[in-house]
């Protein structure tokens, strides 16, 4: 699996709108050779990451 960071011909990079992220993922399967595009929103309201300075989780 890969997610775009930046923008490329395969994959658009990280978007945002207001409180919500944007995502596009690649999804390849050797075996079934099969290929899935993901788009995923992310409520960035709800999201937390830790602080390395309190090791604590803070809201972004």
């Amino acid at each position: 699996c890969a997610t775009g960071i930046s923008d490329s011909a395969l994959l658009r990079g990280v978007r945002s709108q207001g409180a919500t992220a944007i995502t596009h993922s690649i999804l390849m399967r050797a075996k079934s050779r099969t290929v899935r595009f993901i788009r995923a929103s992310h409520d960035l309201s709800q999201k937390t990451i830790r602080l390395r300075t309190t090791n604590r989780e803070a809201r972004i």
